[in-house]
């Protein structure tokens, strides 16, 4: 049995939620998700729809007031986390664990991503 993961920025015990065969972990109070290495990758090549719902989901509906900015902690190996921004997406840069690879994304960075891949995908014939 996997052992309960709290949210990096808030640390609220993380839900866990399935897309796909992919099983992710999310927060119900900021938003974030965690993927596990290469999880992210998979599902933004295949389930891109579903990725916009999960984002929808767990969306943080707190006032700006209510937002903490504090260290990140890798709901794995408890180190700290270091920004990363990935090339094929410019101007989103999420928390990564140098030890796990694992990714953590506040809310709204999911949506980012997705909006840019479709951004990217050719127009279909009219």
């Amino acid at each position: 049995m996997r052992p309960v993961r709290l949210c990096p920025r808030c640390t609220k015990v993380l839900e866990r939620t399935t897309i796909g065969e992919t099983e992710l972990d999310a927060c119900g109070g900021c938003g974030g998700i965690w993927f596990d290495d290469g999880e992210l990758t998979t599902l933004a090549k295949t389930l891109i729809a579903e990725l916009e719902a999960l984002d929808e989901r767990f969306s943080d509906r707190r006032p700006a007031s209510a937002r903490a900015d504090r260290p990140a902690m890798c709901p794995n190996c408890a180190v700290q986390l270091v920004p990363y921004s990935y090339a094929h997406f410019p101007g989103v840069t999420v928390d990564a664990c140098r030890r796990c690879k694992g990714v953590w994304l506040d809310d709204g960075e999911v949506r980012e991503i997705c909006r840019q891949i479709r951004e990217r995908q050719p127009s279909p014939p009219r």
